[in-house]
């Protein structure tokens, strides 16, 4: 990582001034790092996807520049191909068991829960097989409010609505209990609860 961080460095103030393609290209490739560090995300695995434009655009500034050529281009080629090897091995060995995600799942199915709301990563990845429908919701943290979050998402899943919301934190929890109220039932999964309501919650997307 530090090897290839130097070497874009060193490539993009090479060619940064060289043309209008190349700045641009340039741009995009690294402003999401700084982006990422002074956003309000946690830094974890959970947003790690948001600087992933940097992994794809880094190999193609290298490219556009003279360290695409000789020894550390090659070397930064076999450590990279080295990684990728070691990441398939230690995919396959392990043990998906404990994750967060994986748990969620087997709470929600295990007390006979169908449709409910979280934050996006959640929403998305705990309702993928189909048989849990998860609307993703935006946690307003500046206002307290819940809300519809409209990207990737359709107005019926949210007029249809749901009765349990799984809370990433402290601050999401009390935002739910300010707004939805205090639920009847509360399930621990992790450092995450999932709030379960006697009522069936929707929200207006309008």
């Amino acid at each position: 990582m530090i090897l290839l961080l130097i070497l874009v460095a060193m490539s993009v103030k090479e060619i940064f001034k060289t043309s209008m393609v190349n700045m641009a290209i340039c741009i995009a490739c690294i402003i999401m790092i700084p982006a990422y560090l002074a956003s309000n995300r946690p830094i974890d695995e959970w947003t790690i996807r948001y600087i992933v434009p940097f992994f794809i655009l880094a190999p193609v500034v290298i490219g556009r520049s003279n360290n695409s050529r000789g020894w550390k281009f090659i070397a930064l080629g076999v450590v990279t191909t080295f990684i990728l090897f070691c990441s398939i091995y230690m995919h396959e060995k392990k043990d998906n068991s404990n994750d967060i995600i994986n748990q969620i799942k087997h709470t929600v199915r295990q007390n006979n829960l169908t449709n409910g709301y979280a934050s996006f990563w959640f929403a998305s990845s705990a309702s993928i097989d189909g048989d849990i429908s998860i609307a993703p919701i935006d946690v307003n943290r500046g206002l307290n409010i819940l809300a519809c979050n409209k990207w990737l998402s359709k107005n019926y899943w949210y007029e249809r609505g749901g009765n349990f919301i799984i809370t990433d934190d402290e601050v999401m929890r009390n935002i739910t209990i300010k707004e939805i109220g205090n639920p009847s039932k509360v399930i621990d999964v992790g450092d995450k609860k999932i709030f379960v309501y006697d009522k069936n919650i929707t929200f207006n997307c309008n």
